[in-house]
């Protein structure tokens, strides 16, 4: 089946104004995106080796750019997507013309940002920004199930926020510890490039140290001194200072391969792998050494698996409720009260929630978080369950049903026009 979904950041991206710079982590769905739902006149490629293709015509840069500034001039639509592999010179001649037409740059490479947002870029000011993530927790919850049912979407939206994996759905026969490793099977390479093509460009040898912190955050370490500790000990940096990783982590966050969440009790940020799948395959790595001996068999790493589809799942419905709430999502680290998430607005709590994603749900469950929950100034306690369970007072029990009615509602209400979740 062919898997198509009509993001929600349509209508964000449509509302901005002149010119536009979409830009972030490469197979977010930038191009698919562009090309296929956003209203334009002319789509140029720049390809690696500097050709520019448009249309099927190979162009030369000097012809690309006559072209690009007759189409602006005549207030056309213009898409130039991996622009950053331009000559620096593309941004002084291109923005004299602004502000004619419109003109939608794509990129996806760390040098796009540090080009655009530099305080002599031609394009600062002129330009407005716009970074595509993964898919909107909303968006792929309600499209998948519609397709799959509430329960199994549930299962598989974790993985599918990355859009290139759509096309797996079709093998999901009801197991997602399966299906997850049968995408790491068939991706090992791919899955490693995503990390290293987003510096190849521009910082080949500042790769090994990305994929480095990349690597350490897998194995569970977040606190920027225990990154630096590991990048000193492979000879990454030439002593354990986290001054000296602390741009890098910023530059990861910024291209949306890390992000960094506050964590509620403590003055510090949680520093973790925001693509589930991407996460999934550095803590294997970590655990079996796969780049070197090779993927084991599904027997011997189903436990392992399993368990971390579990904290993917959890994760998953808290940007879910961080977006339809339009709240911070917050982490709670202690080792005697188990809160999965807290939704903050302006420093003050809005939700806590419990993720329960197992079959033996009781009530007793939901008693258990009430009571060790009760001194925290929360409006709503959630608790999420695989399967109804009867709810007490104080919390509010959420099923995969009610997970996707909830993310319905929200569409509806922020886009009317969006056929996702056609109005009845």
């Amino acid at each position: 089946m062919n898997y198509i979904i009509k993001r929600t950041e349509k209508f964000d991206i449509e509302k901005i104004p002149g010119w536009i710079l979409i830009y972030g982590r490469r197979k977010v769905g930038k191009t698919f995106l562009v090309r296929n739902f956003i209203p334009h006149d002319r789509y140029y490629f720049v390809r690696r080796d500097l050709t520019i293709v448009s249309d099927g015509e190979r162009l030369r840069y000097l012809d690309f750019l006559v072209q690009v500034a007759e189409l602006l001039k005549s207030d056309a639509t213009v898409v130039v997507d991996e622009f950053q592999r331009l000559p620096l010179n593309f941004m002084d001649e291109i923005s004299l013309l602004h502000p004619r037409g419109r003109l939608i740059l794509l990129g996806s490479s760390l040098r796009i940002v540090h080009r655009v947002f530099s305080p002599r870029s031609p394009l600062l000011g002129i330009v407005s920004t716009y970074r595509l993530d993964l898919l909107r927790p909303t968006d792929i919850l309600v499209y998948l199930a519609r397709r799959l049912g509430p329960g199994n979407a549930m299962e598989i939206s974790p993985l599918m926020v990355e859009p290139w994996l759509l096309k797996y759905v079709d093998l999901f026969n009801g197991d997602a510890a399966r299906l997850a490793y049968n995408i790491i099977e068939h991706n090992i390479y791919a899955i490693r490039s995503l990390v290293g093509e987003v510096f190849s460009e521009e910082a080949r040898e500042l790769t090994a140290r990305y994929e480095a912190i990349i690597s350490a955050v897998a194995s569970g370490l977040w606190r920027v001194k225990e990154i630096a500790y590991v990048l000193f000990n492979k000879g990454l940096i030439e002593r354990p200072d986290t001054g000296l990783v602390r741009q890098y982590i910023h530059n990861l966050v910024e291209i949306g391969l890390l992000e960094s969440i506050p964590i509620a009790n403590r003055r510090e940020k949680y520093i973790k792998i925001k693509s589930p799948i991407i996460d999934l395959y550095y803590y294997l790595d970590d655990k079996y050494n796969i780049e070197e001996e090779g993927l084991p068999s599904f027997s011997e790493v189903e436990d392992t698996v399993r368990s971390r589809l579990g904290f993917h799942v959890q994760d998953f419905v808290g940007r879910l409720y961080s977006q339809i709430m339009e709240a911070k999502i917050n982490i709670y680290l202690s080792s005697d009260l188990e809160i999965d998430f807290i939704l903050t607005r302006r420093r003050k709590i809005l939700a806590i929630a419990e993720v329960k994603w197992r079959s033996n749900i009781s009530r007793r469950d939901l008693k258990t978080f009430a009571s060790r929950t009760s001194s925290i100034p929360a409006k709503l306690k959630l608790f999420i369950s695989k399967v109804p369970v009867e709810g007490c007072r104080e919390v509010v029990v959420k099923t995969p049903q009610e997970l996707v009615e909830d993310a319905e509602e929200w569409i509806k209400g922020k886009y009317p026009d969006s056929d996702l979740c056609p109005m009845t």
